[in-house]
């Protein structure tokens, strides 16, 4: 008899372990969305470009850059009846800004790489840091691409891409691109609970209707 119960029980383990890899999502963890509360907000980062008419180059620009943060962090804020804010993590010393910078920008860089998030770990200094703060959960955002407009006291570096970069897939001629992407941090199972990214062409990542549209795009079938 004890034969013939190993033979029933083994289907039924077989199929619970299928369901469950059948329901694991590949920019999701086993986190529901509605479980993550106390989200926290780190600085944004951007490594936004400017496209020169005259040249068709792409240059690096910090004050636009900067811009950029700026505006994205005012975009995911206004989602704030959407999503769980309630808070930000905010840093003074330089030092462990550029550290939390650099890993922000490894990981979307990673994270963009790869099919799926599962097995990626939380970055050290950010992981730290929510641990001292006593915070499960935390917000990452990345806002890149190129943009024509220019901010005031420019100071265009030398050019770090050619033409070809402003050239989509189907051989579309660009002069505006945003590249947004948003991930959330799971401290307590130390992995990336959710991440999602938007592309669009011709689209100015200096326009806030254009942040809030990738917003609504990334988040869409998760916090609504």
């Amino acid at each position: 008899m004890k034969a013939i119960s190993n033979y029933i029980y083994i289907p039924i383990l077989i199929f619970l372990i299928s369901s469950c890899a059948a329901a694991l999502k590949p920019n999701q963890s086993t986190v529901r969305p509605k479980d993550i509360k106390d989200l926290q907000l780190f600085e944004t980062v951007s490594d936004l470009k400017i496209f020169d008419k005259k040249d068709g180059t792409l240059k690096t620009d910090e004050i636009t850059a900067n811009r950029a943060k700026a505006l994205l962090n005012k975009a995911i804020k206004s989602f704030d009846e959407k999503i769980p804010f309630k808070g930000e993590i905010i840093i003074s010393q330089q030092e462990i800004k550029n550290q939390i910078e650099t890993e922000i920008k490894d990981l979307f860089a990673l994270l963009s790489s790869l099919p799926a998030i599962h097995g990626i770990a939380i970055p050290n200094v950010l992981d730290s840091l929510l641990l001292a703060n006593g915070k499960r959960f935390a917000l990452l955002a990345s806002i890149d691409g190129f943009t024509g407009k220019k901010e005031k006291k420019i100071d265009l570096k030398e050019p770090d891409e050619k033409m070809l970069s402003t050239i989509n897939s189907s051989g579309e001629a660009l002069r505006t691109q945003s590249l947004l992407r948003i991930a959330i941090l799971d401290s307590k199972n130390k992995d990336i609970a959710f991440f999602n990214q938007s592309i669009l062409d011709n689209e100015d990542p200096l326009e806030l209707s254009t942040l809030q549209k990738q917003i609504t795009e990334i988040f869409t079938k998760y916090f609504w």
